[in-house]
């Protein structure tokens, strides 16, 4: 071929390869802005998932203290309580309260009887649209809506979800106790919605950025926004909502509604029917990031176009030193040092006399930042090689550059840390020949970035040995790869014995059903997180409560590439859980079934009855004239009567029966399955036991008798204390025939 064809080939091939080459960087450009945005919205995602963190947990905690304040107030001894005392119980409770607007007692109609604030008193509030609905469950605390106003008196329900939430608003809530035969009695207190709105806005929201706190019904309760939503914003807020109903209680997703694109985030409350949602305008999450962009791209537009401007000259002076037949050696050195000069690397080429002949500009500006350690004059390798330090043992830069300029050996690699420990380097070493040029060639690559990498490697590692809990990584088919000490503490199972074995060969117990496992599989296929509690076994059969946490982890394909788990033994915090549940359960004094725990019971047996219509009945036992036995020989004496009346009536019943104590020396014993005719015979057996027993108490004696009476529960019972009150009415008849008798309210007439 014509060599005037190969040279326009040859302009040709330059000049795609240019174009190539500016294709390639305006890609670049875009991909990294690309990039830049999506680090911007995921670190915009982040903090909106911490501000609804931070917001759920202070909902959580608020409607957890405003529970246990009218849990405490309910329990105070109500019976005894008249308005004004409530009044004042009210205030008192709302001083130390500042996130109450004010706090109301509601009779068993629904009107305001007593509240911290007079203007509430005769009102009746709404209460059908509280959550939970369920109306007839007590002891529960039920969740209303955002109302408009300050408080009961001027308040109005907001209504609309997607309306603009009102300037000035609280949020009802109520809790309910069983008053027996009076009815039911209830405590409304009005939240202060500002109080919530000051600490969100005390985490500093972002232009663009709002929240909302939603119950499961979809209402409003809480939002920092001051508009009306949009129809399509509030439809999404809908789908959100029945999410939440179908158990999603975390989770972010970009939404693209009305030509923007939001970034939304929500979390669950576990134990109340509500979430927050967070949301974020993406054009302003990622604004900085674009005016990044524009300025990178500014910036580098005039380094590429003077990049392109030099390689065409490059290429053009090449083409006049081919066509020229230039074969000096000096020119030949010139133009290599011009190739070397666009490397990133120190390039140094020593002649077979150790000085150095070449070098590029990258080294000449590290030799600028290193001139207090380097000799005047021409370099010799050994100055050189003065600068590296390298480890005990290996093999230093002047020995490895000597070898190869000597060709003891081909070539040399080594890595070593600069003298003055600023950062570290890897040296390549290898021999040059160029016609009658010859020497070695010394590449410098600075790999201080690399060394940081490894050391942090190397930490993360060490911290995940050290980690108090059990972490375990698997490959997709649950095989374990490694594991943490921790993991053989928690299980007992070595590392070795672990790896290449699935969990379930090694700790499961059988407490769980396949469905549990399905469901759990089928979360983190999908690539979500799992959270649970279940109980595994250790290699000694014991078994153990755990707090499993499994996060599925993607290649760059996104493919499913590992599992990773953190367990974490709760077994001490399950057994704390069962003895607070115990406690709260249990009367202190005789270790029998406090009132709560005994209703619940009765409660759960008229439904059986109900149900099965099997019968069953209820005793109401009085000890006789234990005032006097207080008034005589002391308080102490009146709980060793109590404590000895209980293991005398325990021992008679069934395991089936129950023993209550109802307050003061009043004690009820539920019968399952157990008709008039039984019931009124423990009941004689009781009462002989009792009358046959005196108690011996510091030195006396002390006579005791007990009064009982009978009632069976009806299937027509509205309430589980419709029997109590039937069988308090036998035993009051008992008291007034005589006391140490039995008498049933089937004879009352």
């Amino acid at each position: 071929m014509h060599p005037d064809r190969w040279s326009r080939l040859a302009d040709f091939g330059f000049v795609a390869f240019l174009a190539a080459c500016l294709a390639a960087a305006g890609a670049a450009l875009y991909y990294h802005g690309q990039r830049l945005q999506d680090e911007a919205a995921t670190t915009e995602r982040r903090l909106l998932e911490a501000d609804a963190r931070h917001t759920l947990d202070h909902l959580e905690q608020t409607y957890h203290a405003v529970d246990l304040t009218l849990q405490s107030l309910l329990e105070t001894g109500y019976a005894t309580h008249d308005a004004d005392t409530w009044n004042r119980l009210l205030s008192d409770a709302l001083r130390h309260a500042p996130f109450l607007r004010s706090l109301s007692l509601l009779d068993d109609t629904g009107r305001v009887t007593a509240s911290s604030n007079p203007a509430n008193i005769g009102l009746r509030p709404a209460l059908d649209d509280y959550l939970p609905l369920e109306a007839e469950r007590l002891g529960v605390l039920r969740i209303g809506a955002l109302h408009a106003g300050r408080d009961l008196a001027d308040g109005r329900p907001l209504g609309d979800p997607a309306a603009v939430p009102p300037a000035l608003g609280y949020l009802p809530v109520i809790r309910a106790v069983n008053k027996g035969e009076s009815g039911t009695l209830s405590l409304l207190a009005a939240l202060n919605v500002d109080y919530f709105l000051n600490r969100v806005w005390a985490r500093e929201l972002g232009p663009g950025t709002w929240i909302e706190v939603l119950r499961y019904d979809g209402a409003l309760l809480v939002s920092t926004r001051d508009w009306a939503l949009e129809p399509a914003l509030h439809a999404a807020n809908a789908d959100i909502v029945a999410g939440w109903r179908g158990g999603k209680e975390l989770g972010s997703l970009d939404q693209a509604l009305a030509g923007r694109t939001l970034i939304t985030t929500w979390r669950v409350a576990r134990m109340l029917p509500l979430g927050v949602l967070a949301r974020s305008d993406r054009t302003h999450a990622v604004a900085a990031a674009r005016q990044e962009i524009r300025r990178q791209s500014l910036l580098l537009s005039p380094l590429i176009a003077l990049a392109v401007a030099g390689v065409f000259a490059s290429y053009w002076a090449l083409r006049q030193m081919n066509r020229r037949r230039i074969a000096a050696q000096e020119h030949d050195l010139d133009r290599m040092a011009r190739l070397l000069d666009a490397l990133p690397a120190c390039v140094l080429l020593f002649g077979q006399n150790g000085r150095v002949l070449l070098s590029n500009r990258t080294w000449q500006a590290f030799a600028a930042e290193h001139a207090a350690q380097l000799a005047h004059g021409a370099l010799h390798y050994r100055d050189y090689a003065r600068l590296l330090r390298c480890d005990p043992g290996a093999t230093s830069a002047e020995e490895g550059i000597g070898a190869v300029l000597l060709d003891a050996q081909i070539a040399f690699e080594g890595e070593f840390a600069l003298a003055d420990g600023q950062c570290a380097v890897q040296v390549l070493v290898r021999p040059f020949s160029h016609e009658r040029l010859r020497g070695v060639v010394v590449l410098q690559l600075d790999i201080t970035d690399r060394r940081r990498t490894e050391e942090r490697n190397r930490l993360l590692y060490a911290a995940l040995e050290a980690a108090a809990n059990a972490i375990v990584i698997t490959d997709p088919d649950a095989v374990i790869e490694w594991a943490n000490p921790a993991f053989t503490t928690l299980t007992g199972y070595s590392r070795d014995e672990a790896l290449g074995r699935k969990p379930k060969e090694l700790v499961r117990s059988g407490r769980q059903d396949a469905a549990f496992y399905r469901a759990l599989w089928d979360t983190i296929l999908r690539g979500e997180v799992w959270r649970g509690e279940l109980v595994n076994k250790r290699k000694d059969g014991q078994l153990y409560h755990e707090a499993l946490t499994i996060t599925p982890v993607r290649d760059r394909s996104g493919r499913l590439a590992h599992f990773v788990a953190v367990k974490e033994d709760i077994s001490p915090r399950k057994r704390q859980e069962e003895e607070l549940k115990r406690l709260a359960n249990t009367d202190p004094l005789t270790g029998v079934s406090n009132r709560r725990a005994f209703m619940a019971q009765l409660s759960a047996e008229l439904a059986r009855v109900r149900r099965y219509g099997h019968s069953a009945a209820v005793l109401m036992l009085d000890l006789d004239h234990f005032k006097a036995v207080n008034d005589r020989y002391g308080h102490a004496a009146g709980d060793a009567v109590l404590q000895r009346f209980t293991e005398l009536a325990t021992a008679l019943l069934r395991q089936t029966d129950i023993l209550g104590r109802l307050g003061g020396e009043e004690f009820a014993v539920l019968l399952p399955q157990t008709d008039e005719a039984g019931a009124y015979g423990l009941a004689e057996r009781i009462r002989v036991r009792v009358a046959g027993q005196p108690i011996d108490y510091d030195g006396h004696t002390i006579p005791l008798t007990v009064s009982a009476g009978i009632a069976l529960l009806e299937v027509t019972d509205p309430r589980a204390d419709a029997v109590l009150i039937r069988a308090d009415q036998a035993l009051y008849r008992a008291k007034q025939r005589g006391r140490n008798r039995m008498e049933s309210a089937a004879t009352l007439g």
